[in-house]
């Protein structure tokens, strides 16, 4: 049930306590760029990609026949593509850790309870494995503690589409069946 507070003080106080929770939404990494160097594609973007990059010589009825992405990966998978479906699913789904800034970084500082994303890139695991900037640069209202983050484990993080990299036979379909 959520909870209302009705100043900021209270909200701090309620972070600082474990009591909240974090929800990131999918345009949470919007203006990010991925290991390839370019925007997060749309599921529908990524099967054209997939189809395009493995499949060059596939016929227009064919393209047609495979143009969502749960098809165009279950045949990547069927003709024997798993390795090259797993480094273009790489190079397009995650971002390098130098890549984000300040305000990404940021999310590490709270103390939440847990942190919920409907993301499968790594943008999640990257902003809280290796936050090393100094306190200095954090900016946050003076009486957010800052606490140590280094005990953040995977299983407060929760990924509501599933993350990668995960096992491409058995777990990526039903992960981004999305279209």
């Amino acid at each position: 049930m959520p909870i209302s507070f009705p100043n900021e003080k209270e909200l701090i106080e309620a972070i600082n306590n474990r009591e909240v929770c974090l929800l990131l939404g999918a345009g949470f990494t919007y203006g990010l760029r991925n290991i390839a160097g370019g925007k997060f594609k749309s599921a529908g973007e990524l099967a054209g990609k997939i189809q395009k990059d493995l499949f060059p010589t596939w016929s227009e009825s064919d393209q047609k026949n495979f143009n969502s992405l749960d098809k165009i990966i279950s045949e990547s998978i069927k003709q024997n593509k798993k390795e090259q479906l797993s480094e273009l699913l790489k190079s397009e789904l995650s971002i390098r850790e130098e890549d984000l800034d300040i305000d990404y970084k940021l999310l590490a500082v709270p103390n939440w309870c847990r942190v919920y994303t409907l993301n499968v890139d790594n943008t999640l695991e990257l902003i809280f494995r290796n936050n090393t900037l100094p306190l200095t640069q954090y900016k946050f209202p003076q009486s957010l503690e800052f606490h140590d983050r280094s005990n953040f484990h995977e299983t407060q993080a929760i990924y509501l589409h599933g993350k990668l990299p995960c096992d491409i036979e058995n777990e990526l379909v039903s992960l981004l069946n999305l279209t």
